[in-house]
Formats: structure tokens, sequence, C-alpha cells
């Protein structure tokens, strides 16, 4: 059948071809059907178009296909899609794309979907993505995700993220992850998240940090976190902690310590504590500093603990000061120990 031929064939015509007229047609003979030749193939026959006469078609043409239409097409044509064509495919075509048929999609024709149309993408199509396709996705896509969709994501596709998708993330995606969501996070991602992100952390989520993953984290991201999720910090977790995150903790996140965490910290961490954070000690933490710490602390940090708080120390403490430690002290500091 020519083209010519073809094109005098009424749509009403369309529904009498059998499955081999359709999937032998050329890609001229594809490109010559009109909008309402294209819905007027049946399912059956969509069913039989072949990846090169899906490619062929036209973005009219693309966007006529109906969501019945786009429920049966195969993976295999789907897999010749372009980026303009997946985008021009009505919002509603999308989403009725089956789990089978979404794997079938290319990481460039998913690169032609707009954020828009990827948060048209339903909860059930999001966890049949591959972790290519996930890890394919512009930061713009990913901050389209919706809650919905960021819940269904399964550890595989988590893990797929890269530190540049992660860092796009929002503070309010980043709250609605379930727990092993979270947990499956690695190291360099947690590493990624925004200063807004980690000072947004939850001090249930916190808890699902690995030792590896508070060790990665940035001075400023430790800086940005409210006090009751540094809180929720064990002793392993703080005592992975860097210096420099050390060194960044505010007066009121160190006062937010629980004793248990205080005793947990190493001498170097203590070392790197200045004047500005020991201010948030309160009487109740001092009892928890050891020997070795109270001899890491330098003669400026002693000499900025208040009388108050050195009256927290008990008398086996008050031992440990050096003598070089308490000629820091002036008469006030000195009888409150």
């Amino acid at each position: 059948m020519t083209t010519i031929e073809l094109g005098a064939i009424t749509t009403g015509q369309y529904g009498g071809l059998s499955l081999a007229d359709i999937a032998s047609l050329t890609t001229s003979q594809i490109v010559s059907l009109g909008t309402s030749q294209i819905q007027a193939l049946s399912q059956t026959q969509v069913g039989a178009l072949t990846k090169t006469e899906l490619t062929a078609m036209t973005l009219p043409d693309i966007n006529a296909i109906t969501t019945l239409q786009a429920y049966v097409l195969s993976s295999t044509a789907l897999a010749g899609l372009s980026s303009a064509q997946l985008a021009a495919m009505s919002t509603s075509s999308v989403e009725m794309l089956e789990q089978n048929q979404v794997p079938g999609l290319t990481i460039a024709a998913l690169a032609g979907l707009s954020p828009t149309e990827l948060a048209g993408f339903v909860n059930n199509q999001i966890p049949y993505m591959t972790t290519a396709q996930v890890a394919s996705l512009s930061t713009a896509q990913v901050q389209a995700l919706g809650t919905n969709q960021l819940l269904v994501l399964t550890v595989p596709q988590l893990s797929a993220l890269t530190t540049t998708q992660i860092g796009a993330l929002t503070d309010s995606q980043v709250t609605c992850f379930g727990n092993k969501q979270f947990a499956a996070f690695s190291a360099p991602q947690v590493a990624a998240l925004t200063t807004i992100v980690a000072g947004g952390l939850t001090a249930n989520q916190i808890g699902f940090l690995s030792t590896a993953d508070i060790a990665g984290l940035h001075a400023a991201q430790v800086a940005a976190m409210q006090p009751a999720s540094v809180e929720a910090f064990t002793s392993a977790q703080t005592d992975s902690l860097s210096a420099a995150a050390i060194a960044a903790l505010s007066s009121d996140e160190v006062g937010a310590l629980g004793n248990a965490t205080i005793t947990a910290l190493s001498t170097l961490q203590v070392a790197a504590l200045t004047p500005a954070e020991l201010a948030g000690l309160t009487t109740a933490q001092v009892p928890a500093f050891t020997a070795p710490q109270i001899g890491a602390l330098s003669t400026a940090d002693v000499a900025s603990l208040t009388p108050t708080q050195l009256g927290g120390f008990t008398w086996p403490q008050a031992m440990d000061f050096s003598l070089i430690q308490l000629h820091a002290l002036n008469q006030a500091q000195f009888r409150a120990l």
C-alpha cells in the first residue's frame, strides 16, 4: 500500500487494517498519518506499532495518542521515543504507562520531560523507574517530585541519587522520607545536603544516620542543626564528628549534649571547643568531663568558664586541673571550683 493509498483510507476504515498491515507501515506512511487517523487505531493495532514506526511519528501525532492507546504501547516501541516526543505526549497518556512500560523509556527521552510533566508520574510508576533513570533526572525534575512520589522511592533508587541531586532536595522533601529511606543515604549523600536541609533534620532522622554519615557532615551543616537534633546524637555518633564540626557547634547545641555524649568526646574534640561554645555548658553537664578531657581544655577555655559552671565540677574533677589551668582562673572562679 502506497502513502497515497493509505491517505485515501477514511478514519473509520483504519480499524480494518490487520496487525501485519500496521507492522509493515513505512516511516513515510507513518508520517503521513493525521491525528484523527492515529486516534482511530484500535488498542490491538497500537500495540503492534514497532519502535521504528513510533519514532517516525510527528509530535502532533504523538500528542494525539489517547490514554487507552498509551496503555498498550510496547516497551520496545517506547524505547524509540525521543525527548521531544515524550514531552509531546499528553500528561494523561504518560500517567497511563504501566510498570512494564516505564523502564523502557530511555534516559534521553526522560530528559525531555519538564519538571511539571515528571511530577505527573503517578505513585505506582515511580518505583518501576530504573536506577539509571533516577540518576539521570535533572535537579529541576528532582525538586518537582512531590511527597507521595518521594515516599515510594525504593532504597536502590535512593542510593542511585547523585550528590548533585541530593543537594537539590528541599527541606520539605527530605522531611517526608521514611526511616528506611533515610537510613539508605550514603555518607557522600548526607554530606551533599544543603545547610538549610541539614538544619531541618529531625531527632528521629538523626537516629538513622550512621557514624560514617555523621563523620562526613560539614561544619556548616552541624552549625545549622537545631539543639533538639544535636541532643539526639548518640555517643558513637558524636564521637565520629570531626574537630571542625565540633568547633562549629553553637553554645545552645553544646548545652543540648547529653552527659554520656560529653563523656564520649575525644580529647581532640574537647580541644576543638571554643570559649563561646563552652558558654552553653550547664552545671549538670560538667560532671561528665573525664580527667583527660579536662586536661585537653586550653587556658582560654578554662578562663572562660563562669563560677557557676566551675562550681558544678566535683572535688575529684577539680584535682584534674593542671597548675597552668588553675593560674588562668580569677579569684572568684578559683573559689567556685
